[in-house]
């Protein structure tokens, strides 16, 4: 995803996602990874949107060079594999 729109995103600038990325940010030692719509920074429909459009300029790129297969195995959609259903109808584990 390009920085401009991780900053459009995420309401930030250029450098700091570059700060960050290099760990250079005065806070760079307390700085986790979290959800920004966790956080309420973006909506999960933005965000989406944001990572098709990452995905398909991949794959374009990746069709003009000719590279076919993925890097590696890719994660399926939770709706696919069940585990947030699963999740809740699992029984609380007693001590």
């Amino acid at each position: 995803v390009p920085d401009a729109q991780i900053s459009r995103l995420l309401g930030t600038t250029k450098a700091t996602i570059d700060q960050i990325r290099n760990r250079t940010h005065w806070n760079s030692a307390n700085i986790k990874p979290v959800d920004p719509v966790t956080l309420g920074l973006s909506t999960q429909m933005e965000l989406d949107a944001v990572v098709r459009k990452a995905a398909d300029k991949k794959a374009k790129d990746d069709a003009k060079a000719g590279i076919t297969d993925p890097d590696g195995p890719s994660l399926r959609p939770a709706s696919e594999t069940g585990a947030v259903a699963d999740e809740a109808d699992a029984p609380a584990e007693q001590d």
